[in-house]
């Protein structure tokens, strides 16, 4: 089992998000976690570590789920292109799981980066925003 790079956004006195990237997923890329704190959301934090992930993946396709519940995740997937691949029910008693795929044109590594300067991909992603270095 192969696990990729952690990415964390930084803010004030410490992480204010964070985004976990791994293989286990039919040995393609898989945002396995996603998470920014209450006072750190709707800045685009989340954004920029969906592109950070999307950047670093170092598999021909990369997916991420959420629960149908999970509103504010769906927003944030399908603003940043990706799309719907597939529906799976059980897995949480009442509430399925929606698949996403990050499409290719968005995976270039120089077209995010040049999108995203202030984004180091790497162990951390530091991003400037009015509240400081995240």
């Amino acid at each position: 089992m192969r696990s990729g790079p952690r990415h964390a956004g930084r803010g004030g006195p410490g992480p204010v998000g964070y985004a976990v990237l791994e293989y286990t997923f039919f040995e393609q890329g898989f945002l396995t976690l996603l998470t920014v704190a209450p006072c750190a959301r709707r800045q685009g934090v989340a954004t920029r570590l969906v592109t950070a992930v999307e950047a670093e993946c170092a598999t021909p396709k990369l997916f991420t789920s959420a629960n149908v519940s999970n509103q504010p995740m769906q927003r944030l997937l399908l603003a940043a292109g990706w799309q719907p691949a597939g529906l799976v029910h059980g897995l949480d008693e009442g509430d399925p799981e929606l698949f996403y795929l990050c499409p290719p044109e968005k995976r270039s590594r120089s077209s995010t980066l040049r999108t995203f300067p202030d984004t180091v991909i790497g162990k951390e992603s530091r991003i400037r925003t009015p509240l400081g270095t995240l």
